[in-house]
């Protein structure tokens, strides 16, 4: 009965998503629900199969037999929502989540779908229970090996299945696989190979991974005589994925981009906040992140502006914990620090605007305030659940500020399209506190000797391409932002080539005349340079692609996709395919600064 329960459960895994399964493959996929719903049950008929033989009529071990058979089911629930919401199971990331410091104030689940999620568990357990009570003692006489019998050769019969649809085509292995959670597959493929049944494929199947020690820089930082010292000031905005920069949904951003560099295929180094944060500041690919964390490094760059005399203002709305930037691009800066508003999280964008503009009065007013400085403002508001003040209501959603219901969007994460005003509203309050800013460095006389940068730290997706947020994908709407660069006495530009995070230092060290060569402390050339990368280095929690105008190369650890911009399968000969050369030279760029 349990099993049966367990089928039907991983069901969800599936069901209103697309698999790319067909045929054979969707059988087989069927039978692998069956056999993986036994392989999960085994545990807990082995724990409550000597109790319950021995004391088939009492009450307690029909009860104990109840709760043990809920768990799997529950932890099933559970990891459904987490797959379909972010097309992961419970993994090192969520568990990153749950036990980092300070990720409650990026991480928010709203009342009614806690409720809803504890009810559920309830229920679960509730009638795990009473069906052990009423129907225990005469299930008991069948014994444990009549009910393990039929799993076995279920078992048995879907693994060969697999292992020879796996001979012939690689990714129905890998669905399953990344599909269902624990699942360990039958392959046969050396056997073939040694029998030369197989050829081995001729693709790069590598997963780039920064191990080793980093050496950042290769060489220490210096700049000319003659160098130019301009304030800096670096805004990253939570999610602001690139077609939200209008004149509609963020004016003042769009007229400070008609006096800028204006970036039309700007991509994040990464598909959520760290890794697109770390590009920014480090001006590395993100697979560095894991090298950087575990050295507590901090950006080179940062270290020579301190030694030039620079003040730090850095300020954020959520706890810079998590994610650990406190241990990395900060690490030296826990004096300047701003993380922690003593107010509503709706509140805290405008507060931290406050903030830097009463820092920006405060040098106008000292005597001596001739040192340039460097700001960082992460806004938050357009995070889930994309708060902002009823004033910033500017498209009719029918929601309520601050109110997502995830159980609604797990069952169907193309539901996420309602949102999206929401989120287009929460942006138009970031966009006010950014114009505040502006306005605030004309005012002090400060705006033509500051370069100013505004991102997204990533994009955010609504359902376009059947996910929600962010970290589930590589495709276009989670990980192509805004992009707009401001240099001092500069024309403006319109860029319309591929550019990355990761280009964002070298830019501003070029223009103000550092003196050692890119390749000591950056692998991107300059925006305002005539060199361009037509490609994009992207990084995951646990996986990695690189991205072109035409198509994504995504790393996973067991398979390498080739996928159009629309994150459909490109075919073998599909010219659009990454070559092996540039994928090559990308893998290059991702161990360059390790020893």
């Amino acid at each position: 009965m349990n099993c049966a329960f367990t089928v039907v459960i991983q069901l969800g895994y599936v069901v209103g998503l697309s698999t790319g399964l067909h045929g054979a493959a969707r059988l087989a996929f069927a039978m692998a629900c069956v056999s993986q719903a036994g392989v999960l049950n085994l545990v807990p008929a082995l724990l409550t199969a000597w109790p319950m033989r021995h004391w088939p009529h009492r009450t307690w071990p029909r009860l104990f037999a109840g709760a043990v058979y809920a768990l799997p089911q529950v932890s099933l629930l559970a990891d459904i929502v987490i797959f379909r919401l972010f097309q992961r199971h419970f993994d090192s990331l969520v568990w990153n989540v749950l036990t980092t410091k300070g990720a409650g104030d990026s991480v928010r689940v709203d009342t009614a779908s806690a409720l809803l999620a504890g009810a559920a568990v309830l229920a679960v357990v509730g009638i795990s229970m009473a069906l052990a009570l009423r129907a225990a003692p005469r299930l008991v006489v069948w014994r444990l090996r009549y009910g393990l019998v039929p799993l076995l050769i279920a078992l048995l019969t879907e693994r060969t299945m697999l292992a020879a649809i796996d001979l012939r085509d690689n990714s129905t292995m890998q669905t399953v696989r990344d599909t269902l959670p624990l699942y360990q597959p039958l392959t046969i493929k050396r056997l073939a190979k040694r029998f030369g049944y197989m050829r081995s494929p001729g693709e790069v199947r590598v997963l780039p991974v920064s191990s080793g020690f980093l050496c950042l820089p290769k060489h220490p930082l210096g700049f000319r005589p003659d160098t130019r010292t301009p304030n800096i000031i670096v805004m990253a905005v939570e999610g602001g994925r690139a077609d939200a920069l209008d004149d509609q949904t963020m004016p003042n951003l769009s007229a400070l981009g008609r006096e800028s560099f204006r970036l039309m295929k700007h991509f994040s180094t990464g598909n959520e906040t760290r890794f697109g944060i770390f590009g920014l500041l480090y001006g590395l690919p993100a697979t560095y992140w894991n090298r950087v964390l575990a050295q507590s490094m901090s950006p080179p760059w940062l270290d020579l502006l301190a030694s030039r005399g620079y003040e730090f203002q850095i300020l954020s709305c959520t706890d810079l914990n998590y994610p650990e930037f406190r241990q990395t691009a900060f690490v030296k800066l826990a004096g300047n620090i701003t993380d922690h508003w003593n107010a509503p999280h709706v509140d805290r964008d405008r507060l931290m605007t406050d903030k830097f503009l009463g820092y920006l009065s405060d040098r106008v007013s000292r005597p001596n305030s001739s040192h340039p400085f460097f700001g960082f403002l992460f806004f938050d508001a357009s995070h889930q659940p994309y708060e902002h003040p009823p004033e910033d209501n500017l498209f009719e959603t029918g929601l309520q500020s601050g109110q997502i219901n995830y159980a609604k969007l797990a069952v169907s994460p193309a539901a996420a399209q309602a949102l999206k005003g929401l989120y287009l509203d929460s942006l138009h309050y970031i966009d006010r506190e950014i114009g505040r800013v502006v306005k605030a460095l004309q005012d002090t006389g400060e705006y033509q000797q500051t370069i100013i940068i505004v991102v997204g730290d990533h994009g955010e997706e609504f359902g376009e391409l059947g996910h929600f947020g962010h970290t589930s994908s590589f495709n276009r709407f989670q990980t192509q932002t805004f992009g707009v660069l401001h240099f001092p006495g500069e024309p403006p530009r319109i860029v319309n080539h591929l550019t990355s995070h990761a280009a964002f230092v070298p830019s501003v060290l070029t223009w103000m005349g550092v003196t050692n060569a890119l390749e000591d402390y950056t692998t991107e050339p300059p925006i305002q340079g005539a060199d361009v990368r037509p490609w994009a280095v992207i990084a995951g929690w646990d996986n990695s692609a690189l991205v072109t105008e035409e198509s994504i190369t995504v790393f996973k650890r067991s398979r390498t996709l080739h996928l159009d911009k629309d994150y459909r399968e490109l075919p073998k000969d599909d010219a659009r395919r990454l070559s092996t050369r540039a994928t090559l030279e990308a893998f290059k760029q991702m161990r360059a600064f390790l020893k």
